[in-house]
């Protein structure tokens, strides 16, 4: 069937997108895009270039940045965080500082959030409060949380998903090339690959495309701003998303696209099937750990 923004836009109405306030859709097949849009009845059609906050897409950036800069020979992969960070910016680690690659693939051990934090970004997300978790707190505070850090194990075991890990990952990539982490981004892998519209700061011209974030129940959210931009603090939009897309998907043909591959190639590949309900999650991810750590054949 051809793409059309009339196709996508159809099966958007059909499936209902209640409480959807604002929906840009974009497909990618065979080299050629489509968009489709829905928005409230009163509200400006989005477009192609609508900016979005795109949370943790921000750490497939992220990644494809440390792969860029391993290819350059910048930074190693297996280097420890503290050949870039100092220790006084780092947390108490348990034996060793985790790898740039640890850091990467969430093996760091660090929880999710700075602790302190935990309870109000919790709430934040079940939609219990409005105000934004972050709120108030300086970067000193954010270095105090990092530095009272005690991971309960050593890096390179089990998989535990942290925005905290790719937080340093972005540090110690911008403090190793000197530049602030947005700037990095923007010109390491945003800017050769066309991706105008994809950033942490949106300039003044650009401030009437973002879109104002709503919670499930439709209620305005405050922009998402943290002390871990290379975490999830990008915007962008579907036509930089779907340009993004595309370079990752054509065969590597200069150094850019072999960091995309690279970004992209798995560690580990785990299938876990069942006839139950009940979630297989915990099961796989152990068994991750247990190829990670060479315990599995």
């Amino acid at each position: 069937m051809r793409l059309s923004a009339a196709f996508i836009e159809q099966i958007l109405r059909e499936g209902g997108a209640r409480g959807v306030h604002t929906q840009v859709v974009g497909i990618l097949r065979a080299g050629s895009r489509a968009l489709g849009t829905v928005s409230p009845t009163k509200a400006p059609r989005p477009s192609g270039r609508t900016l979005f906050e795109i949370g943790s897409l921000t750490k497939v950036f992220t990644g494809s940045l440390l792969a860029e800069m391993h290819l350059r020979g910048e930074v190693d992969l297996s280097a420890p965080l503290s050949r870039h960070l100092p220790q006084r910016d780092a947390p108490s680690w348990r034996r060793r500082a985790p790898t740039l690659e640890e850091l990467a693939t969430h093996r760091s051990s660090l929880p999710n959030t700075p602790r302190p934090l935990a309870r109000r970004e919790l709430l934040a997300a079940l939609g219990v409060v409005r105000g934004d978790p972050w709120e108030g707190v300086t970067d000193d505070d954010y270095r105090r949380m990092l530095r009272a850090a005690r991971p309960r194990r050593a890096p390179g075991g089990r998989v535990r998903y942290s925005s905290l890990g790719f937080g340093l990952l972005g540090d110690a990539l911008a403090r190793r090339a000197n530049s602030p982490f947005d700037q990095l981004l923007k010109r390491s892998v945003c800017l050769p690959l066309g991706l105008t519209d994809t950033s942490i700061d949106v300039g003044v011209q650009a401030m009437p495309r973002l879109l104002q974030g709503r919670s499930r129940r439709g209620a305005p959210r405050p922009p998402l701003r943290d002390c871990m931009p290379a975490a999830g603090s990008l915007r962008s939009s579907a036509g930089d998303l779907l340009a993004f897309l595309e370079a990752c998907l054509v065969p590597p043909t200069d150094r850019l696209c072999e960091a995309l591959a690279l970004a992209q190639h798995p560690r580990v590949a785990v299938v876990v099937l069942s006839n139950s309900a009940r979630s297989v999650d915990r099961l796989g991810s152990k068994l991750i750990d247990l190829r990670v750590r060479g315990c599995a054949p």
